[in-house]
């Protein structure tokens, strides 16, 4: 019998969800895991929250966040494996042999690093790990034996090398130890955060799940919209502003098209239609989601039962493939090593 491709995706629990994390890339790992043809495993990536600031404290608070985001947004603990990065004591081995089969070079030539070292203003500065990233992101992929990892066209950089350090490994390894993921491109929009830039927790620019329906109308009354539309009479350049983006996300019915319509003929302004409009569009789309979310941040224990559980889960992947690396490295394996207290 074919076993099923595991699919593999984290997010960094840097804070709790933002509408880009949501429609950028839950509410595609919640469709992935509807279908019987993929294993999924989801996990909070709270080492990669670090690489830019080691707050572990802060950084454990909001994971428990992050998991009730997950959870109130469709993501199933009884479809999906769905774990804590840092709960498996085998990602570090396999870093760290891993960390053995790229350059420096290599690593700073990445796109996605270079962008975010000038995007944070690092100069030089910014940790070992942080450089490292795309390093612990294949250890991510291949200790599950990912072979489909969801992204972004702007994450594939990552995947590419992630194809380059699995091959080296099966070289070092003398056998075919991991498979090649492949990026699973999915359409992932460019959700606009309140400044204009990608929304993101780096910028502190984003609208957050968690964020009160009061909150979230205050966030899009401050939003950059049509610089090319100063007065209320010019028309307006929908397919250019920041608020039409992320509503057209949401509002799919006759009113958007209406609003499409009138802001080019300029019959409407952003202050005075769409942003109420938006804030009603978004407050109303989040409102189940989280009402469930309140229900589950109040229950701690509830939520670290469900990271328990899916860690003993990915643990029994993670211990096959480690021994099996150990093994091909004439590295000795002691099983009671390896053995959960």
């Amino acid at each position: 019998m074919n076993r099923k491709k595991i699919v593999l995706s984290g997010i960094r629990p840097t804070a709790g969800l933002h509408l880009g994390n949501i429609l950028g890339a839950v509410e595609n790992m919640v469709k992935l895991q509807n279908l019987d043809e993929y294993e999924c495993y989801y996990f909070i990536a709270d080492y990669h929250a670090a690489t830019t600031n080691p707050a572990f404290s802060t950084i454990r608070e909001n994971s428990l966040e992050v998991l009730a985001d997950m959870i109130s947004c469709g993501l199933n603990p009884e479809k999906s494996v769905i774990f804590r990065q840092s709960d498996i004591p085998e990602l570090p081995q396999l870093h760290l042999i891993f960390s053995y089969l790229i350059t420096v070079s290599e690593l700073e030539r990445n796109p996605v690093y270079k962008e975010q070292k000038q995007e944070l203003h690092l100069n030089g500065n910014g940790l070992s790990s942080f450089l490292l990233y795309p390093v612990l992101q294949a250890a991510d992929i291949c200790l599950y034996k990912g072979a489909f990892i969801p992204v972004g066209k702007d994450q594939v950089p990552h995947i590419e090398i992630t194809r380059e350090i699995a091959r080296r490994a099966n070289t070092l390894c003398n056998r075919e130890i991991f498979p090649l993921p492949e990026a699973l491109l999915t359409e992932m929009p460019k959700i606009p955060g309140i400044d204009g830039r990608k929304m993101s927790k780096s910028y502190s620019n984003f609208i957050a799940l968690s964020d009160s329906p009061e909150e979230t109308k205050e966030k899009v009354f401050q939003m950059v919209t049509d610089v090319k539309k100063p007065r209320l009479s010019d028309p307006g350049h929908p397919d250019e502003c920041n608020l039409y983006q992320l509503m057209k996300c949401y509002e799919n019915g006759n009113t958007f098209v209406q609003i499409k319509e009138d802001c080019k003929e300029g019959k409407i302004g952003c202050r005075k239609v769409c942003k109420p409009l938006l804030s009603q569009v978004l407050n109303e789309a989040l409102s189940e989601p989280r009402k469930i979310r309140n229900e589950l941040i109040n229950d701690n224990n509830g939520l670290e039962n469900v990271l328990k559980k899916g860690a003993e889960k990915a643990r029994n992947k993670a211990l096959e493939t480690v021994k099996e690396v150990r093994t091909a490295l004439g590295f000795s394996v002691r099983i009671e090593d390896y053995c959960q207290e």
